[in-house]
């Protein structure tokens, strides 16, 4: 019967699945769908305790889960982090969530270690509110860890294309810049903090000598290759926002290099 109801339970956390919302990231789907399974508080955590993905599918105390998740860590919650620095399975130790009323609920934590190509990279926690996860949602959790692990090893595979898509249309921008522009594009980026900045376009002509129009083309091939993103304020100046941080280091690099050939 329990095998029964384990192959049921897969089948159905595959359905789940198979009807997930195409524009939420993989691994999220997959935490929502174990969560809502198990009636769990169901979490994602790298080794250094921050949280990947995450859902809540049972009482929450005071909303303690709720905070940590929208923290996005485990730092300070020695209680949750014990089990994730052990790198083994840890099944249903108790946990006790003080309440804003001074009283305390108890929840018991289970935690699976993800492993790709053999070392330990994530962590699948689930927490049940009051009573142990049931032996059939621990042998489900075990099952989880290999959804877990393939999207986890699918993430990383497409953040290393994206990271590499973004360099070369960070490269291809720089090479399409004339030298004016080039050095337009420096002033401008000097100024960037925390990958924002508001451009005075005439105030940068004045400074290097160049034309407006010079600045304005710059600004436009860098929105075009989808490196920055641009709005008018008016007579403040045009503000901008770097989308591709990429283009911050190779504008920093190739342009040391025409200082160099100078």
């Amino acid at each position: 019967m329990a095998d029964n109801e384990l192959l049921n339970s897969i089948k159905q956390l595959n359905n789940l699945l198979m009807q997930a919302d195409s524009q939420v990231p993989v691994l999220h789907n997959v935490v929502n769908s174990f969560s809502k399974i198990t009636g769990t508080v169901a979490m994602v955590t790298d080794n250094q305790g921050v949280v990947l993905a995450g859902q809540i599918n049972c009482p929450d105390s005071d909303g303690y889960f709720k905070r940590l998740l929208e923290r996005g860590s485990l730092a300070g919650e020695s209680q949750i982090q014990k089990l994730i620095k052990k790198g083994q399975p840890v099944e249903n130790e108790e946990m006790l969530v003080k309440r804003a009323d001074g009283g305390e609920d108890k929840y018991f934590c289970s935690s699976q270690p993800v492993k790709v190509a053999g070392k330990h990279k994530a962590n699948l926690l689930a927490c049940s509110f009051d009573k142990p996860l049931i032996d059939l949602y621990t042998a489900l959790a075990t099952v989880g860890v290999g959804f877990v692990g393939l999207t986890y090893m699918h993430d990383i595979l497409d953040q290393a294309d994206q990271k590499e898509r973004n360099k070369q249309l960070a490269e291809a921008a720089f090479d399409s810049l004339s030298y004016s522009e080039v050095e337009a594009i420096r002033e401008i980026l000097k100024n960037i903090n925390k990958n924002e900045s508001v451009v005075v376009a005439s105030k940068i002509a004045d400074s290097l000598g160049i034309t407006r129009s010079v600045i304005v083309n710059a600004l436009r091939k860098f929105e075009s290759a989808g490196i920055i993103e641009s709005r008018s304020l008016g007579m403040k100046g045009t503000f901008i926002r770097i989308k591709n941080t990429h283009a911050l280091e190779i504008v920093a690099s190739r342009s040391a290099e025409m200082d160099i050939i100078r």
